[in-house]
């Protein structure tokens, strides 16, 4: 049986582009300087497990519905969570994907939450989500009239 080599994970150009990023964190990281991560995740408010561990002849009634969803922003570093950055909201439907609620809320969350509360001389380290790369001040389009 022949074994296959692994996929690639990405382009040379995604895999130069990681290596510059953790090339540049860990410079940061040598200065002293906190490297704070952003994420956001989901959960429904009917979670719940498939199985009890409290007694093997128990029972656990699974809800039909996966009910309303709720979703967690914060962020974190080494000395752990950015105090008073946490975000906790009601999604305004569940289901599709959940970062499409995110749109309004990560702008406002960034600078109401976030920014007053990160550790001096921070760097911000980012995934690419669409919503943390909008343009705020829309440029003029290059056909109006005067």
């Amino acid at each position: 049986m022949r074994v296959q080599p692994p996929r690639s994970y990405g382009t040379k150009d995604i895999v130069v582009a990681r290596t510059n990023i953790l090339k540049k964190i860990g410079k940061y990281r040598k200065r002293g300087r906190p490297i704070v991560y952003t994420d956001e995740t989901f959960v429904h408010t009917s979670h719940s497990a498939k199985m009890c561990w409290q007694a093997q002849d128990a029972t656990v009634k699974i809800p039909f519905s996966k009910g309303q969803r709720l979703i967690k922003v914060h962020a974190g570093y080494e000395g752990g969570f950015i105090e008073g950055a946490s975000l906790l909201f009601k999604a305004g439907s569940a289901s599709g994907d959940y970062h499409s609620e995110m749109n309004s809320n990560f702008l406002k969350w960034m600078k109401e939450r976030l920014i007053t509360n990160l550790p001096c001389n921070s760097v911000l380290v980012l995934d690419n989500a669409p919503y943390h790369n909008i343009q705020v001040y829309l440029a003029f389009k290059h056909n109006y009239k005067i």
